[in-house]
């Protein structure tokens, strides 16, 4: 269990690693008390993408035209997403 700690604080948490450590023994083997390890495999993902949706059809249509406005990639390709979104539930 301590190598499986070791590990989740390294991947998720390293700035934790020294407190980790600087807490007494009887702390941390009581907190190992209540820590119960395991591991899943995945079978499947669901994601879901929220695009504004909630708001207005005019905020929508403004922030897609300010990310079109945008040279980076990642926040051009939003824009185009939300862009294509509107365009889609305009035609149902």
């Amino acid at each position: 269990m301590d190598k499986m700690i070791e590990e989740m604080i390294d991947t998720y948490s390293s700035e934790y690693k020294s407190q980790w450590h600087s807490l007494s023994d009887n702390f941390r083997e009581g907190m190992m008390n209540g820590i119960i390890g395991f591991e899943m495999t995945i079978t499947r993902l669901e994601g879901k993408y929220k695009l504004s949706q909630n708001r207005s059809h005019f905020d929508q249509s403004n922030v897609a035209h300010t990310l079109l406005q945008s040279t980076e990639p990642t926040v051009h390709a939003i824009g185009a997403a939300m862009k294509q979104n509107l365009e889609t539930n305009e035609e149902c």
